[in-house]
């Protein structure tokens, strides 16, 4: 609760746009979640940032792929 009042105040929203903001989330779709997705999150232009434990990665460095450890 304390984290949705907190962003209805962070983004200054007025009585009106959180009256129906609840009901524009729940109108989204799968399938138009995915659509923004394909047009936003192209392969070509993903990266990744990974964060580890010592020990993790090097354990299963297969599920990252060949050029995990690669910076480009």
């Amino acid at each position: 609760m304390a984290a949705t009042l907190g962003g209805i105040e962070w983004h200054d929203l007025n009585r009106g746009e959180v009256d129906v903001l609840f009901s524009r989330i729940d109108a989204v779709t799968l399938e138009k979640a995915n659509a923004v997705a394909r047009q936003y999150l192209q392969e070509s232009n993903l990266q990744f940032c990974l964060f580890k434990c010592p020990g993790i990665l090097e354990a299963r460095p297969a599920r990252f792929g060949s050029d995990w450890r690669s910076n480009g």
